[in-house]
């Protein structure tokens, strides 16, 4: 016996021929093959599956997202800092002084 008529047996064997054939989410050449289907409105489908979104985003579109929201918050507090001080104008004349000096 061949070890050919081995490796055929086991190739032929049941176990093989019935095995479920279940489709991927990530195509072999890196495509996603996800599909909305029932989906009302295109944008609607970005808040319901923002996970997918994600993965099917580039780095460049991540970083540049995340370091915009970095920058923008960092704004809006520096924004909310300045509109407190600016009423009190005793504490911006006192640094002031405190410069010239």
């Amino acid at each position: 016996m061949d070890d050919n008529d081995n490796h055929e047996a086991l190739l032929n064997s049941p176990l093989i021929k019935n095995k479920i054939c279940r489709p991927r989410l990530v195509a072999k050449d890196g495509r996603c093959v996800l599909r909305q289907i029932g989906m009302p409105h295109p944008c609607r489908s970005v808040y319901k599956n923002w996970f997918h979104l994600v993965i099917e985003c580039s780095w460049r579109i991540i970083l540049c997202v995340f370091a915009s929201g970095f920058i923008i918050t960092w704004i809006i507090f520096a924004l909310i800092y300045y509109l407190t001080i600016l009423p009190d104008q005793s504490i911006v004349s006192f640094y002031l002084k405190k410069e010239k000096n």
